[in-house]
């Protein structure tokens, strides 16, 4: 299956409001398709974002706008398999530049109702960092929040939950 493994980082966590600050797209073989920082339009600091993320508006001042990724966008996810951790979120923001994609399919909730399968529990948000743990996913120096990490620990979720 020819997937394109998508994260981002963003200014928040409001679909209406918040902006991508930095997208990743892996291929189902882990290569980079596309990774970059984007400067974002609307937003000039988001100080409890960047806590987490450490992106900071510096990082993003010559970066290029989403607008200007559209292509690249484009040419990583047609015709493939969108694979996103939270594609709930993540398909909001990246609304109108998915459109050549064959599916979307959200990593946490198919994880979600494999974990309700083995333990009974009802289906619930689970975070990134516990899929991967669970999937043995190995972050070596890197750390979870940055798009092209978390983007390689989704690949590694959604490859494990394919073996079971």
């Amino acid at each position: 299956m020819s997937l394109a493994v998508i994260d981002t980082e963003t200014t928040g966590l409001d679909t209406e409001r918040d902006e991508i600050l930095e997208i990743a797209i892996l291929d189902e073989n882990g290569d980079v398709l596309l990774n970059s920082l984007v400067r974002p339009t609307r937003h000039t600091e988001w100080p409890a974002a960047q806590r987490i993320h450490n992106i900071s508006p510096e990082d993003v001042a010559n970066a290029p706008t989403l607008t200007d990724l559209a292509q690249q966008i484009h040419d990583s996810v047609d015709g493939r398999t969108v694979v996103i951790y939270n594609a709930d979120f993540d398909s909001e923001l990246l609304k109108g530049y998915l459109g050549g994609a064959k599916e979307i399919r959200c990593c946490m909730e198919a994880y979600s109702y494999h974990q309700e399968t083995i333990t009974g529990e009802p289906w619930r948000r689970h975070k990134l960092v516990q899929a991967a743990y669970d999937a043995d996913h190995d972050w070596g120096q890197d750390a979870a929040h940055r798009a092209i990490h978390d983007a390689s620990a989704t690949l590694t979720v959604w490859n494990w939950l394919d073996r079971q």
